[in-house]
């Protein structure tokens, strides 16, 4: 330890703050310099932490999918295998009959035939029911039979009719049952040599058919004919005719078929004996 710089100690003298520093200066430096050399700290520059860039995300827009239709597959429609009702119905046929014509025409039993026709219209349905229209009309001569003849010669009997009709059944399909009805007014002429004989009024009919299968029905008709005319000259005049129908009809379901069947018709003129003709009737139907 040294004294002051004038080389004096001066150890009587009070020791000074300022004093005190400058000695435990100089320790220190002595200590680091001959006793513990410790390295000087040397304080590094710290690099510049340049913030990391947050990348900028450009939103992408998204894609609207495509979307591929699915296509419809080509479903055929299962074909009606049902007969629809044809609107149109018409019957050509040809009678063939054992008549019974009384003591007055010089024949009790004779044959009539003649050929038949009869056309039916039926409009749209409308309440499960169908409204149709009918014209038929009949001319039928009387023949010979045991060679016996009438004492009227070319005697025939015509009839011409319009009918208005009601189907309750089958209004649909001609695979169902069928039941309809008519209400009509009906012209009835007996004639022949040097003979005319005519009538007319109301008729009503009622008509079922039942098919069976594809291939055949059963028809039942009738048709009651009640006489309000009256013709002069003549002490018999007819009061009613009544025809019953019992028949098939083969190859019921196609657009033509055929129609065969008994035909029962009698007749009164106001007295106890009922007159009429019995026999087969066969008619070619067609429907479109």
């Amino acid at each position: 330890m040294r004294g002051y710089p004038d080389n004096q100690f001066k150890g009587n003298n009070t020791l000074t703050r300022y004093e005190l520093v400058a000695v435990l200066k100089k320790f220190v430096d002595y200590i680091d310099r001959y006793l513990i050399p410790i390295p000087k700290y040397i304080p590094t520059v710290a690099p510049t932490v340049e913030p990391t860039p947050i990348p900028i995300v450009t939103p992408m827009p998204t894609p609207i999918p495509i979307i591929t239709p699915v296509p419809i597959p080509n479903v055929k429609p299962i074909p009606d295998s049902r007969t629809p009702l044809a609107p149109f119905d018409g019957k050509l046929g040809f009678e063939m009959k054992a008549s019974y014509t009384g003591q007055s025409t010089n024949n009790e039993i004779d044959t009539l035939s003649g050929p038949t026709l009869q056309i039916t219209y039926w409009f749209p349905k409308f309440s499960d029911m169908r409204l149709g229209a009918t014209v038929n009309g009949s001319l039928l001569n009387y023949g010979k039979l045991l060679t016996q003849y009438h004492s009227v010669n070319n005697l025939r009997r015509n009839t011409f009719g319009i009918e208005g009709n009601l189907r309750f059944l089958g209004v649909d399909y001609a695979d169902d049952p069928s039941l309809y009805v008519g209400l009509g007014y009906e012209l009835l002429q007996w004639g022949g040599a040097n003979y005319d004989y005519s009538n007319n009024g109301p008729t009503a009919r009622a008509v079922f058919e039942m098919p069976i299968g594809s291939y055949f029905s059963i028809i039942a008709e009738n048709k009651f004919h009640y006489m309000i005319g009256k013709k002069e000259n003549f002490n018999e005049q007819l009061q009613w005719k009544n025809d019953l129908f019992l028949g098939v009809n083969v190859l019921a379901l196609s657009q033509f078929s055929f129609q065969i069947g008994y035909k029962d018709t009698r007749f009164s003129l106001g007295k106890s004996d009922i007159f009429g003709d019995i026999g087969g009737i066969a008619s070619l139907r067609f429907r479109y």
